[in-house]
């Protein structure tokens, strides 16, 4: 009994130590895209962002989108 205690403590710390957290604090630059034209009337332009997704930052292009009956774009 004496020697599993001692044991139990050292494999959990070389289990212990492949743990690593890893922090982002910044965000890319955003990403210099020209706006195409407004497809109709009534259209919002939605701009591009950088999301998180799959361990890293990924540009999501601005896209139009279509009005929706009922509601009302506000700035």
């Amino acid at each position: 009994m004496k020697n599993i205690v001692p044991a139990c403590i050292l494999a959990s710390g070389i289990f212990l130590a492949g743990c690593a957290a890893h922090v982002v604090t910044r965000r890319p630059a955003d990403v210099v895209y020209a706006r195409s034209l407004s497809p109709g009337p009534g259209w919002v332009w939605v701009s591009g962002d950088w999301v998180w997704g799959g361990g890293r930052y990924q540009w999501r292009e601005g896209y139009w989108h279509p009005p929706r009956p009922g509601y009302k774009w506000t700035r």
